[in-house]
């Protein structure tokens, strides 16, 4: 135990902490006569021009002189130089059950702002989904019998500039002059993290080490998403990783030979000492499944996700586990039935979540492996190690995984796979030789 700990111990701690800041640029100098150096280092850097560049015209379009228009790329000044930030704490107890075995529980938990993701609405360069209700005339030419339509719907519609040429929705974009815009600075997304930690270690003793480790976590976040960039609170959702997850190894060193079973039997002591048994265990429950993909029409205004069905009762999972029945038929199982979900009606987003639609998950996963392993002194000099193991002993995916060949889980069709198990041993002699001096 840490110093200052009787039998048990209690820590916490915090941090809050962002990434690095700063700018890099990639200006190309270029000699005059191909052998002299381009610059002195004595003379410092040449000048170059500073970013951002700006240019009103670049890769504009969409008028009656250049009906084709390009994209461009908006890099934010604020957020460019903004760093990630992340909010980190825990607080645990750790207590000593005896002399070699330690238990452990913390709650660990973080923040994070600003990361990668996130939606800015009109930086986007999406529409506002307040036109959806415009319906089939986002598709229609601005043609001024067509914006008259729009305007008894939306009085203050009107054509961006006078030599406008494109469609209703394109003309409704924040920036109709470009085909896109990217928002590659645009980092506003968040996370939150939860987790309870339990660990049980024991220290070596009567030939025996190991460890045990339990995960059970929930986490959140708005990172990702493609339904609109106006109302992005709709794209937080829960993380799709492994609620729970445990990993348990050992080695223990078999008690046979001297000072232990068989001790002064030469047939034991030559062939069962100093044998050692080792082991890994994993097993990870089934990750959350993302978003249920439909066909979308939703005009310059994102994305969309599938709508329940109001008109489906019953199970959603079906067929039993993941992997059962015949996969490699010509009829093979689905496990999820399609039927739960429907395309949205136009000019709509669907009301499904992100992710874990019906707290639906893929098949869970575990692993085990093991190694037996042993060193033979044959001479003073020489030794010959011996070492077989075995990898995937019980790997599985889902309760019932059968066939190795088993299709992956998508939304019409789940199945869990199974890898066989693979076994490999190896012997290896060494050589080595004391030096003394004389």
């Amino acid at each position: 135990m840490p110093r200052g700990c009787s039998s048990t111990c209690r820590r916490g701690g915090a941090r809050n902490g962002t990434g690095l800041l700063g700018y890099s640029a990639s200006p190309t100098f270029v000699n005059n006569d191909g052998y002299t150096p381009a610059f002195y280092w004595d003379n410092g850097v040449p000048a170059y021009q500073k970013a951002p560049f700006f240019s009103p015209t670049l890769n504009t379009g969409n008028t009656t002189t250049t009906p084709q228009a390009g994209g461009v790329t908006y890099g934010d000044p604020t957020l460019g130089g903004r760093p990630p930030i992340y909010q980190n704490w825990n607080f645990g107890l750790q207590r000593a059950l005896n002399s070699t075995l330690t238990a452990s529980v913390n709650y660990v938990g973080s923040n994070g702002h600003f990361l990668g993701g996130g939606g800015r609405g009109f930086w986007s360069g999406q529409m506002d989904p307040k036109y959806l209700a415009l319906g089939n005339l986002l598709r229609a030419a601005a043609t001024p019998a067509n914006v008259a339509a729009a305007q008894k719907i939306f009085p203050a519609i009107k054509l961006p500039y006078s030599n406008y040429n494109g469609t209703i929705g394109q003309m409704l974009r924040p920036f109709p002059q470009y085909s896109g815009v990217s928002d590659v600075w645009g980092d506003v997304g968040n996370s939150n993290y939860n987790s309870l930690q339990a660990s049980l270690a024991k220290r070596l003793s009567r030939g025996l080490v190991f460890n045990f480790y339990y995960t059970f976590s929930k986490g959140f976040d708005d990172t990702a998403g493609s339904r609109s960039a106006y109302n992005w609170g709709t794209e937080k959702a829960q993380s799709i990783l492994p609620s729970h997850v445990i990993t348990a190894f050992f080695v223990y060193r078999l008690p046979f030979g001297q000072g232990q079973i068989g001790a002064g039997n030469a047939v034991v002591e030559r062939l069962a000492s100093n044998w050692q048994l080792s082991g890994i265990t994993t097993y990870g429950s089934g990750s959350g499944f993302g978003s249920i993909g439909a066909n979308c029409n939703t005009p310059n205004a994102g994305s969309c996700y599938a709508d329940y069905n109001p008109n489906f009762s019953g199970p959603v999972r079906i067929n039993g586990s993941y992997g059962s029945g015949d996969l490699l038929g010509p009829h093979p199982p689905a496990f999820l039935d399609k039927n739960a979900f429907l395309s949205p009606a136009p000019f709509t987003y669907g009301s499904t979540p992100r992710t874990l639609v019906d707290g639906l998950r893929n098949p869970s996963s575990s692993n085990q492996s093991v190694s037996l392993r042993r060193e033979f002194h044959v001479r003073e000099s020489w030794r010959l190690e011996f070492q077989a193991d075995a990898f995937n002993c019980s790997t599985g995916s889902g309760s019932r995984a059968r066939r190795s060949t088993s299709r992956p889980p998508t939304s019409e069709k789940s199945a869990g796979k199974a890898t066989r198990p693979a076994w490999r041993s190896s012997a290896r002699g060494s050589y080595s030789e004391r030096l003394s001096r004389e």
